[in-house]
This record gives C-alpha cells, structure tokens and sequence, in this order.
C-alpha cells in the first residue's frame, strides 16, 4: 500500500526558472544544451535493417485490432554509436545531472519508441569532458577532466537531493 500526503503546493518565485527551463530553455529564455548526432561508428557500414511485424493493439480493449497489422524497422545487436553533448556556459550540477541521466536513467529506460517491447536498449559510456574556452586564455588550463567529473556529479547529487550510488 503507497500512502500518498497531501502536500502544499508551494509558488515557484517569479524570474526563477526551473531546472530543466534552465538547461534546456523555454519561451523565455535560450537553452544550454545541445544534442549532437550519434553516427555508426561499427567497422561493418552495412548494417541491414530487419523489418518485423507486429500486431496492433486496441487501446480500449487490449486486445489485437482485427486486420491491424504494424511494420516497424531495426538495427540488430552490437553496433556502435558515437555522439556527443555540448554546453554553453554551464553549471556544474548541470553537467553532472546529465551525467547522471546518461549513465542511470537511460540504460534503465531505453530510447526510442517500442522500449516496453524490448526495443532501445543499449549501454552508456560517457567519456571524459573535452573544454573549449572562449575567449582562448594564455594563463587558462581546463580542470582535470576526472575530477571535474566528480565535482559535477557531486553538485547535480547537492541540487537535486539524490543520494550518490553505493560503491
């Protein structure tokens, strides 16, 4: 049994954005992030789509729609791909929330349509952060990119009051 209180419903103070309008913009206000392409990077450019064929369901009874027959195309197991995400003036907690979103949340979920049907599954490796500096400093060095990994980690898990994973 899920017990659920009542909570008051507290206002969101005017001029504060919240974090994801921070992150990703709003009517107001431009975005920080931006998700790059994800090309093939599997030696075997040839990858054959599969098409499979599925029956579709009737929303309101759950069962088979009479002569309703769905198409979808895949990709088999094992390719890679390699994409990236860019951040223009970020905070630290905005880098470790994404982070956090990669490495947890979308290996668990997936991505793409179909993931209850077992479509979208895939691993997550997210690689050390590369710096572009404007303007370019002389006397400026990036921070190490470990630590700095860590400290957004750990400033996404101070924002957002998720508790770190156990080691």
């Amino acid at each position: 049994v899920i017990r659920i209180a009542k909570r008051e419903k507290k206002p969101i103070p005017q001029g504060v954005p919240c974090s994801i309008c921070q992150m990703f913009g709003s009517t107001s206000q431009k975005g920080r992030v931006v998700f790059h392409d994800a090309p093939i990077q599997t030696q075997e450019k040839a990858i054959q789509p599969i098409q499979r064929t599925h029956v579709a369901i009737d929303r309101e009874t759950g069962t088979a729609s009479p002569r309703a027959l769905t198409t979808i195309e895949t990709i088999p197991r094992g390719p890679e791909f390699v994409g990236s995400v860019g951040f223009t003036n970020p905070e630290d907690w905005m880098i470790g929330a994404m982070i956090y979103v990669l490495e947890t949340i979308i290996p668990q979920i997936g991505l793409g349509a179909k993931t209850t049907s077992g479509y979208g599954q895939l691993a997550v490796k997210v690689g050390d952060p590369k710096f572009v500096l404007f303007p370019k400093e002389k006397d400026h060095s990036p921070p190490d990119p470990k630590a700095f990994r860590e400290d957004c980690r750990k400033a996404w898990y101070d924002k957002s009051k998720i508790l770190p994973p156990q080691e």
